[in-house]
């Protein structure tokens, strides 16, 4: 069991000198609890169909952009824990991709730096199998959801497809020029 969310962001990548740190990220998915389907996001994208389909919003500016795709698990944090070993540990799987964007959208939101987004009490970072959950939202930098695409949504943008399938070496791929592979590590 690995209950938590999928998410991804995008952030300009200005010159080939700017820094992973420098980097500022806004949120555009999110996949926490599914009560449609019952499940989690990253559970839901491993187990039942090894794949999220997200759409990028085509108003972002045109431009190189890394996109940075996270699977979190929560298990480690539930507030009734009781194994002390791994209490509190949250597991944030990122993967990030160098990408060019070509649409001729005008939209740069506001982003946030990483690391330091999350910290260790935030509300969507404290699990527990008896309570709702919300994704843990710091990260948008906008007004909630404007970015963020239903999964079912279908938008104007490029699409990209992210497969969790686990493989020897954990290497991600690109699939062609509008679809990513994103490997999960199992």
């Amino acid at each position: 069991m690995h209950n938590g969310p999928t998410l991804a962001h995008l952030a300009p990548h200005p010159s080939p000198n700017t820094t992973a740190n420098e980097l500022k990220f806004f949120k555009i998915f999110e996949a926490g609890y599914l009560p449609s389907v019952g499940d989690w996001g990253n559970e839901y994208a491993s187990t039942k169909f090894d794949s999220f389909k997200i759409q990028l919003p085509s108003d972002i500016e045109s431009g190189l952009y890394v996109l940075r795709t996270e699977l979190i698990t929560l298990h480690g944090n539930m507030t009734d824990l009781k194994d002390s070993r791994v209490k509190g540990q949250v597991q944030i799987y990122p993967h990030c991709f160098n990408h060019e964007i070509t649409g001729g959208g005008t939209v740069v939101p506001e982003g946030v730096t990483f690391p330091g987004v999350y910290k260790a009490d935030d509300a969507g970072l404290i699990f527990s199998p008896y309570m709702s959950y919300a994704t843990p939202s710091r990260a948008a930098g906008i007004e909630r959801n404007k970015y963020v695409n239903p999964i079912s949504t279908r938008q104007h943008g490029l699409q990209l497809t992210f497969f969790y399938k686990p493989h020897q070496g954990h290497r991600n791929t690109l699939a062609s020029t509008t679809y990513l592979s994103v490997l999960a590590q199992k």
